[in-house]
């Protein structure tokens, strides 16, 4: 009864934290969210010369639409759940009288969609979405009752595909390789370079040194450029000493690229965040 389990889309959960997690994919949200909530709200009539009478109601309204954020922070939190679940699901709240109460915005990883007999939506009087908590069925709403609006929406298929979807083993390949990096200036159990010791040393001798030199020279930083000593043969007479392989920390190529694909799947220009010239691969 999980929403989204046995449709063969990604779960709900995986794509708020990737939403979350990846820089990527939130600058492409951020930006969009905050584009959109920079137009100026405008209400008009239907009708060039319709009645205006409850422009000013509506207006007043709208500047709280749920009764407790201001318009600005509804659609805020409507675009965050169209873009990284798509799943923006909006409940009418009516009061007894039958008179338009509040607009509810509630979380669409709740709510699952019920498909009829042909594959569609139910239309009412049928319930046509279940909103689950911990699992648990807890309320049935009609076509009429509750308005679910993905936005990438496909045949047969209830439920919307997220932007993120498009490029995600993009997103976990680049927070694998930002983590990797992190790790470059915290910790790391690759050693920057080996060190021959004298070949008369034996093992516990080598041990003892090693603790020697890492009290001297470990850090938060310095641990990067940690050194291991290892046994040297007898014939040598110098200390030979042979760096090992690292990625370059500097190189900007690959996180680049994926900030194209992320700009890609979210329709954003790459020259919103500084990206201009060749798009590949150096």
């Amino acid at each position: 009864y999980t929403p989204r389990a046995g449709s063969g889309l990604t779960p709900f959960a995986v794509l708020r934290n990737l939403a979350a997690q990846s820089h990527e994919v939130r600058l492409n949200i951020e930006l969009i969210k905050r584009t959109i909530r920079g137009y100026e709200l405008e209400i008009t009539p239907v009708h060039k010369n319709g009645d205006l009478s409850g422009i000013d109601e509506v207006k007043e309204f709208f500047k709280k639409p749920d009764r407790r954020l201001t318009f600005d922070q509804w659609v805020n939190q409507l675009l965050e759940e169209m873009l990284s679940i798509d799943a923006p699901v909006v409940y009418p709240e009516m009061t007894r009288a039958g008179e338009l109460y509040r607009l509810r915005i509630i979380q669409g990883d709740t709510i699952r969609p019920l498909i009829d007999y042909y594959g569609d939506t139910p239309e009412a009087p049928l319930p046509a979405y279940i909103q689950f908590r911990k699992g648990i069925p807890v309320r049935w709403f009609t076509q009429d009752e509750l308005f679910y609006s993905p936005f990438n929406v496909s045949v047969g298929n209830p439920y919307g595909m997220s932007p993120i979807e498009f490029m995600i083993l993009m997103v976990n390949y680049a927070m694998r390789r930002t983590i990797s990096h992190v790790y470059e200036f915290t910790e790391s159990n690759i050693p920057r370079s080996l060190i021959g010791a004298p070949s008369t040393w034996n093992e516990n001798q080598i041990k003892e040194w090693q603790t020697y030199w890492d009290g001297l020279t470990l850090g938060k930083q310095a641990k990067l450029k940690r050194m291991l000593w290892v046994p040297m043969e007898k014939s040598s007479a110098n200390l030979p000493i042979h760096e090992m392989s690292h990625d370059d920390v500097n190189s900007t190529d690959v996180d680049e690229w994926t900030l194209r694909v992320a700009c890609w799947a979210f329709g954003n220009s790459p020259s919103e965040f500084g990206l201009t010239g060749h798009a590949g691969l150096g």
